[in-house]
């Protein structure tokens, strides 16, 4: 190699190595999480049913009695590390599947110019997904139960990917129909959402005089309006819904105290992250839409609509529990920072799409690198609060195999501290408590109570 060509060599190296290696711990952090986690909630209850009865003959017992999303792919995945007994199994296909997501949304913005600038823009979305669903990631990412929605939302972005992807070719075909199917079946909330983005899609396609093939978007509707219909006409969900009181949507003053409400909970739930990223999204898609351009009302509006697709998809999400508002969670808000996350990125992507690499400009370097150095601090304090925590519930495991047919009475000693940075609830001293009877009957016991102090008689 030239003395002549080595200074430029040099520069490149140190350019991608610097973001590549901050790349790189993000990823090592990030997958060593799922390994400090542990069973919680009704972790125990579910998991007594699917290592009795199996997954799928529980699976289609809870589709009957419980819930239909039951039907579904979400089901067997956040069941199966259930039935292995195994409590990192859960979390850690649900990071694999954060970082499918990421990489969907990547590669859907066409925010990469080669296979390094994919990588860490891929890891970049990663972290600001964790970083904008930190609030709640102990029920979406650390709970074995509630990784099934991160298993919506790979349907969800793989089923719109596929569309905008679509050649018409056999296998297109044979993978599409049990995809879109499946995206049916994910909470209702998130399919609407998603029916909104390929609706707006469509039409601003169709108004606009771009190239269409319309075959995906019949076989998607299809597929996906039998998928919901199979989880909302189940018996499971007849049952679930009989407590509704049908007049929250009759009275203008029910509604707006429902809507307020929901409105509330999105200022609860998320981080102030998530509403930074709305704001670039928004700040950045109207500099970006060329409205003059188009001929007519009509495509000025889709034009308008296709832009903020992402946007009007995430508060879909939540409008859908209008009038329902106590079923809606922290949990069920992840589709909430998902689309908004695709909306700021892709917004990002139209932008970028014509220019310079964007992971070789200094604003992705200097981005990166503080959005880098948050995730780090955050995501490796959290590390270490949660391996005590961890500790001491694989302790409290072993202990309680041994009291088969005992009552156990933990005392203020032996009590696991509460998680400073996860969301966790631990048996109470209500015998009759939900949880406390889960743990009881998945350890054989009479019965477990906690909270008593040692020197109570």
């Amino acid at each position: 190699m030239s003395d002549k060509n080595y200074p430029l060599l040099k520069t490149f190296y140190m350019k991608i190595n610097s973001t590549l290696s901050l790349a790189i711990i993000i990823l090592l952090i990030f997958f060593i999480h799922p390994f400090v986690t542990w069973f919680v909630a009704d972790d125990y209850i579910y998991m007594k049913e699917v290592q009795a009865e199996g997954v799928f003959k529980r699976m289609w017992q809870d589709y009957l009695n419980w819930d239909g999303r039951c039907i579904g792919l979400t089901y067997p995945f956040s069941r199966f590390g259930l039935w292995l007994g195994r409590y990192w199994f859960g979390p850690l296909l649900g990071s694999v599947l954060m970082m499918l997501s990421s990489f969907i949304i990547i590669k859907s913005s066409n925010l990469y110019h080669t296979t390094i600038g994919l990588l860490k823009n891929t890891t970049l979305v990663v972290a600001l997904l964790w970083l904008a669903s930190f609030n709640f990631s102990s029920q979406t990412l650390y709970w074995t139960t509630g990784i099934s929605y991160q298993v919506d939302v790979i349907l969800l972005l793989l089923s719109y990917y596929l569309i905008q992807k679509f050649d018409n070719s056999i296998w297109q075909y044979i993978i599409s129909v049990p995809l879109f199917f499946y995206a049916g079946t994910v909470s209702p909330g998130a399919v609407l959402a998603l029916f909104s983005v390929v609706l707006i899609d469509f039409l601003s396609k169709k108004f606009n005089n771009k190239a269409l093939n319309i075959k995906p978007y019949i076989l998607f509707f299809i597929c996906s309006v039998i998928g919901l219909l199979v989880v909302v006409l189940s018996p499971g969900n007849a049952s679930r819904l009989t407590g509704l009181d049908a007049a929250n949507l009759t009275h203008i003053w029910t509604v707006y105290f429902n809507v307020k409400r929901i409105f509330s909970q999105l200022f609860e739930y998320n981080t102030a992250i998530i509403w930074m990223l709305i704001t670039v999204g928004l700040i950045v898609s109207y500099f970006n839409v060329n409205l003059p351009s188009a001929s007519s009302k009509k495509q000025r509006l889709f034009l308008f609509l296709d832009s903020q697709k992402w946007l009007i998809a995430a508060f879909v999400t939540v409008l859908f529990f209008i009038p329902m508002p106590s079923f809606n969670s922290p949990r069920t808000n992840i589709h909430f920072v998902y689309f908004s996350v695709f909306y700021a990125v892709r917004s990002l992507g139209l932008v970028l799409l014509n220019n310079k690499p964007f992971y070789e400009s200094k604003l992705f370097l200097n981005v990166f690198k503080l959005i880098s150095v948050i995730f780090i601090v955050i995501a490796s304090t959290q590390l270490f609060d949660a391996r005590y925590v961890q500790k001491q519930m694989v302790a409290r495991d072993i202990y309680l195999r041994t009291q088969k047919g005992e009552a156990v009475i933990f005392t203020s000693e032996n009590i696991v501290r509460p998680s400073q940075t996860r969301r966790f609830e631990d048996v109470s001293n209500d015998t009759s408590y939900w949880l406390n009877k889960g743990v009881a009957n998945y350890y054989g016991l009479k019965y477990i109570k906690g909270l008593k102090d040692k020197n109570d008689n």
